[in-house]
């Protein structure tokens, strides 16, 4: 009960509590209320820049305003109304109304860089206000930017250069940038500097670019390029390099690489700044005579591989010099030391052979005997096992673009002497005969001997032997020279060599030639052909002489088989008509053939002959046409056959004319055309045939020196 009582009275008193706090809060708000109203800004001004010359407005709203406005500059007061008395380009714009005093400032000028404020002072139960501080500055546009060098920047190539680029009185300091000739900006070995001028607030500024000019600046443009905010777009100024350089030479060949004995020029293209005043040629470093740009050189040779060839250009800046080394392409050589080598078996033999070539030739070796490549490069290595080994080895070089090239070596094995040669060689009686035997032998023979059936040969004591000796590239020949050879001579020879490692033998039989009157100069031709070929000749004669005999017994059968038709025919009995000449015989078709073929075998003046050796009485009477052939070459041509139609050539009408008396046995013809030659004329005969009454023609043609027949 008594908790109960304590809770209820505490909580009364707090209920009164908050009763009297609500109250009092009420009475203090209504009375705030009646009273005067603080002024406030309800815009301000900030700092900003402004470039020299433009117009700004610093912004100043107040609400509420009771006391009095002004700005100030740097502390100090501008003034109270709005036309500032003593400040004609500054002035507070806006209306008492709205509240608005912003101060506005024309052409700017470096002056008005300040820190400006709006104030507004106290007043009757109202405190005065400040608002922020506004720092205006502002910005002066640079002078253009200059090159202290100048625009024509001389120099000579290969010393340091400096370059300064400046712009003036630049608010802020203007910022410099170099720009080489590719219009790349420089960012090595440059030096950046800014003067502060006496305003306190502008600044000159500098930039400095150190480098070494080479020819290759020569007739370039540099720049400087200006920036600052108080500009809108960059400043830049250029400047034209001519560096001043010693000759720069560029030696050129028409042709590179050049053939051996072909010609080639050379050509030295030069720049300079000043112009070239000399040039010079040299061969090696010997001074040649020509002091053109333009050098030529004819038939270029082997031995000029490698020679350099140099021109030299000369200004006032000094000279230089520019090189080429001929690059002359040629044929391969090759050679070998010694064409014979001499070894051991179980040595290491060194072949070795010396190569020249341009371009450099490939070198392999092979052995002969096998066909087998050894080895590559001008020296090889092999080693001498077998006997076999032994023999010719080739050493070939092959350069692209020539044809190959090859040097023979013989490796011969160190042991006794061999002997070769023809086992059978021939004399000729009462002539001189030379016997020869070769010798390989390495060592070189230290004795040398000849026999003669076992019998030793002395030539110290008769002149009848000669011995000599001939040095081929890897044996010896030795002759032994009989003279005035009898036939005691003949018979076997034998040669015998030795070294100091052995002797070899070998023996030759000396036999008689068949040939003995025959010349020196042709005998050992003759007769070594006699030797090989008579039985050839002989077999020759007899094929040559059956051939013959077949022949003439062919010839014979032929004639008799002829002579026999010939009789036949000729005892068959013809009536000749008078008008042809007697003892002529025609028979059938053929028959007649082959008597006109027999009459065309003589000449006209025979034929003529023939009848005029008649007599009188014996001669009948000759019917004959004689045909004059034009230019054409045209003739008449008349086919035997029986008679149907009895008419008399005319050479002018084709079809021929009537018989005067058709019952006469006259010339009887079936006119055809043909082709001869001019100068023929036509004997015309006609016969019957007693078995069948038929008669036939016969038509013969002459010519002076040829004969056609038409049947």
């Amino acid at each position: 009960m008594i908790l109960y009582t304590l809770v209820l009275i505490t909580t009364r008193i707090v209920f009164q509590l908050l009763s009297i706090y609500v109250v009092k809060a009420f009475f203090v708000q209504v009375v705030t209320s009646i009273g005067p109203t603080q002024q406030t800004f309800a815009l301000e001004p900030s700092s900003r820049t402004a470039v020299l010359g433009d117009t700004i407005i610093l912004p100043c709203r107040v609400l509420h305003k009771v006391g009095t406005l002004q700005w100030t500059k740097d502390g100090f007061g501008l003034g109270t109304e709005r036309d500032l008395t003593g400040f004609p380009r500054i002035r507070m714009v806006g209306s008492d109304e709205e509240g608005d005093f912003s101060l506005q400032i024309t052409n700017v000028s470096l002056d008005d860089d300040a820190t400006y404020q709006c104030q507004v002072g106290a007043a009757q139960g109202v405190k005065g206000i400040r608002s922020e501080s506004a720092t205006l500055v502002v910005y002066v546009p640079p002078s253009a930017p200059r090159i202290l060098e100048g625009s024509k920047i001389r120099s000579k190539a290969g010393q340091k250069t400096q370059l300064t680029c400046v712009s003036n009185g630049g608010r802020p300091a203007t910022e410099l940038t170099w720009l080489d000739e590719m219009g790349r900006v420089v960012e090595e070995n440059i030096e950046y500097t800014t003067t502060l001028l006496p305003d306190g607030k502008r600044a000159d500024s500098s930039l400095l670019w150190t480098l070494i000019l080479g020819s290759h600046h020569d007739g370039k443009t540099l720049a400087c390029r200006a920036e600052n905010p108080a500009l809108k777009h960059p400043l830049a100024t250029t400047g034209t390099l001519e560096v001043l350089y010693q000759p720069q030479t560029v030696l050129r060949a028409s042709k590179f690489p050049v053939l051996e004995f072909e010609d080639i020029s050379f050509s030295c293209d030069v720049e300079a700044n000043p112009g070239v005043f000399q040039i010079k040629w040299f061969k090696n470093d010997e001074p040649l005579t020509e002091e053109s740009f333009k050098l030529s050189i004819s038939r270029v040779t082997r031995e000029m591989n490698h020679d350099n060839f140099t021109c030299e250009a000369t200004n006032e800046i000094g000279k230089n010099r520019s090189s080429i080394s001929l690059d002359v392409h040629y044929a391969p050589t090759v050679r070998v030391p010694s064409e014979t080598l001499v070894a051991d078996l179980g040595q290491k033999v060194y072949l070795r052979c010396f190569v020249d070539g341009n371009p450099e030739p490939r070198v392999v070796w092979v052995f002969q005997s096998t066909g087998e490549l050894i080895g590559t490069g001008e020296e090889t290595v092999i080693l001498l096992n077998t006997s076999r080994q032994a023999g010719q080895y080739t050493c070939t070089a092959k350069s692209s673009g020539f044809v190959e090239l090859s040097s023979n070596l013989w490796l011969f094995i160190r042991g006794p002497p061999k002997i070769h040669g023809p086992s059978i060689q021939y004399g000729i009686k009462g002539k001189e005969v030379k016997l020869h035997c070769v010798i390989m032998s390495f060592p070189e023979a230290t004795g040398m001997n000849w026999e003669k059936d076992s019998t030793l040969l002395d030539i110290n004591i008769t002149n009848k032997y000669r011995i000599d000796r001939e040095v081929l590239p890897t044996s010896w020949k030795y002759f032994l020279t009989i003279k005035d050879v009898t036939a005691q001579d003949f018979g076997r020879y034998t040669c015998t060599v030795q070294n100091t490692l052995g002797k070899d033998s070998f023996t030759i039989s000396l036999q008689m030639k068949a040939c003995e009157g025959l010349e020196d100069k042709t005998s050992s031709y003759i007769c070594s052909v006699a030797e090989r070929i008579p039985m050839l000749v002989t077999l020759a004669g007899i094929i040559g002489g059956i051939v013959l005999i077949i022949s003439i017994t062919c010839i014979v059968v032929i004639c008799l088989r002829r002579s026999s038709e010939n009789k036949k025919d000729q005892n068959q009995q013809c009536n000749w008509n008078k008008h042809l000449p007697p003892n002529d015989h025609c028979c059938d078709e053929s028959d007649l053939k082959a008597e006109v073929k027999t009459v065309s075998s003589i000449s006209t003046s025979e034929h003529e002959k023939n009848w005029s050796s008649k007599t009188p009485t014996d001669q009948p009477e000759r019917v004959t046409d004689h045909f004059v052939m034009d230019d054409k070459e045209i003739f008449h041509s008349f086919k035997l056959s029986p008679v149907k139609d009895q008419r008399r050539m005319d050479h002018n009408q084709d079809g021929g004319k009537p018989l005067p008396n058709p019952n006469r046995p006259e010339v009887l013809m079936s006119p055809m055309f043909g082709t001869s030659y001019p100068g023929y004329y036509t004997e015309l005969v006609s016969c019957s045939q007693n078995s069948t009454g038929r008669n036939y023609l016969q038509s013969t043609f002459f010519l002076n020196k040829t004969l056609d027949t038409h049947v």
